[in-house]
């Protein structure tokens, strides 16, 4: 019987009954322990640094990324991104060359060390590649809004898309007033729904928020509102207001299941697939059909 139970469980079990006796810990005494101090750029003394990664006191990768972050403080972004491809060559994980990426590319649009087609080459081919989150996906659907409104003269497809997307999952008056910077739209009421829907969701944001940051909003609020009433004038702005506004507006009374439903996929946290984006894609333009009417905008 005994023979027949120890095959069931894996064969036959010893069981070390020895005593082991563990290092004694030595615990710091609070009245004799002090504080390593280092200075502000202690990181960049290569004499010292060097003896202490030789003593294994210190991981190369972590001064290194200190150094990135400092010449960025420092606003040499030339420098910080050198160290962030230095970073890149030991990368292994997809989330910290996704991290890496997203840093040079964004210290090299802001100080134009590379051009269009390069950045373009880097968002598309390496960072999308890396890509396995949804924040990661609506980082890169930022990222190309931000490529193509600084670098390009005209509406684009991928333009278009990227903002369609942002403000589809992440419903934000920033992301409604990039649609801005889209060049050369036709029609009467793109930029100015757009901008009537950011406004909105501005003052909205504003009584969400307390302290410094609703003042912040309220200033941005009459800012923007000053300037759509001196450019299309009060009438203009109410009935636009009430085309693109009617689920932020506290007056609106509509029943909600006349309007186009939300995308179905909404911030479920999982990625995008091409069958849900365009699915988003759609019911943004069921959504707002204000702004597309009598536009030159392309197909997205």
């Amino acid at each position: 019987m005994n023979e027949c139970f120890d095959e069931a469980f894996g064969g036959y079990w010893e069981v070390d009954d020895s005593y082991e006796e563990r290092p004694k810990v030595e615990r710091l005494d609070i009245k004799t322990f002090q504080n390593f101090q280092c200075s502000e750029s202690w990181f960049l003394d290569n004499e010292k640094i060097c003896d202490l990664l030789r003593n294994d006191d210190l991981d190369e990768r972590d001064v290194n990324y200190y150094k990135a972050s400092y010449f960025c403080y420092k606003d040499d972004k030339i420098k910080s991104s050198d160290i962030f491809k230095k970073l890149l060559e030991t990368d292994i994980s997809p989330a910290m060359k996704y991290s890496h990426l997203t840093s040079i590319f964004k210290l090299s649009l802001d100080e134009g060390i590379l051009d269009f087609n390069e950045l373009k080459d880097i968002l598309f081919n390496k960072i999308n590649n890396c890509v396995k989150s949804l924040g990661e996906q609506i980082g890169v659907w930022e990222m190309t809004a931000l490529l193509y409104g600084k670098c390009r003269m005209s509406c684009e497809k991928e333009h278009l898309r990227s903002l369609i997307l942002l403000t589809s999952i992440n419903d934000f008056s920033s992301y409604w007033l990039l649609f801005d910077q889209l060049k050369g739209v036709s029609g009467n009421n793109f930029y100015l729904g757009c901008r009537c829907r950011a406004l909105q969701l501005l003052l909205n944001e504003a009584e969400a928020s307390k302290g410094f940051l609703k003042d912040i909003k309220m200033e941005k609020y009459y800012r923007l509102k000053n300037e759509l009433i001196k450019e299309y004038g009060e009438k203009r702005i109410d009935e636009a207001s009430k085309e693109m506004c009617k689920d932020i507006l506290n007056t609106y009374t509509e029943k909600v299941e006349e309007l186009p439903p939300p995308h179905a996929c909404k911030m479920d946290g999982c990625l995008k697939t091409d069958e849900q984006i365009n699915l988003m894609i759609n019911n943004f333009i069921s959504r707002y059909p204000f702004i597309f009417i009598d536009s030159n905008l392309p197909s997205p």
